[in-house]
């Protein structure tokens, strides 16, 4: 299988950029599991599903959301996810 990088040259930049969101989000949230190891799959999916609603609404990337999500979260609040609305 081809890795990422081989396949660059033939991407538009426009396609990199989502990529390289994607991998952006992904690390956020593997990072957010490692906080919160009860996490289900399924609030993960709700955690993700809210911060492109939050970025719609507020005009900011997801990862902004999730990032803070994620600095709540390790503050030990209970809602992370208002707090990290808040900070938008």
């Amino acid at each position: 299988m081809p890795n990422f990088d081989d396949l660059k040259e033939y991407l538009t930049p426009e396609t990199e950029n989502a990529i390289s969101d994607l991998k952006e989000l992904n690390a956020i949230l593997t990072e957010i599991r490692k906080t919160d190891s009860s996490l289900s799959e399924s609030r993960l999916a709700q955690i993700v599903s809210g911060a492109f609603g939050a970025a719609g609404q507020y005009g900011r990337k997801a990862a902004d959301y999730l990032a803070a999500v994620q600095e709540a979260s390790r503050a030990g609040y209970e809602d992370a996810e208002g707090i990290a609305r808040l900070s938008l």
